[in-house]
């Protein structure tokens, strides 16, 4: 079975936790791209999810411009940056899991 290429969106505690859950499940996943604006969690989360530095991103602007072959993202940012990056993924093609909560409005959800 062929292992199935997620993006990370949000390198913090939640997301590297969340990534690592999966990584640790018996599921074909690989983590072929992360984007945080924290350089150290790039490098510190990339390398434990062996995430090339090539693709390791300061946004996911950059992710979705260079990575079009995604299954899915996982986004773990801020709730308020959840309807953006969120939108901007759908946008781009690639499913998402949003953390929760998903937006801090209703008016945001929508969208």
């Amino acid at each position: 079975m062929q292992d199935v290429k997620l993006a990370l969106i949000g390198a913090g505690g939640r997301g590297a936790g969340m990534a690592g859950l999966l990584l640790d499940s018996d599921r074909p996943v690989t983590f072929a791209a992360l984007a945080d604006p924290l350089e150290a969690r790039r490098v510190r989360v990339g390398e434990k999810l062996s995430v090339p530095p090539e693709q390791r991103f300061a946004d996911h602007h950059e992710l979705l411009a260079q990575c079009r072959d995604l299954a899915g993202a996982i986004i773990a940012t801020d709730v308020s940056t959840h309807a953006p990056v969120a939108c901007a993924c759908l946008e781009a093609g690639v499913p998402i899991y949003l953390e929760k909560p998903m937006t801090r409005t209703v008016a945001e959800a929508q969208e």
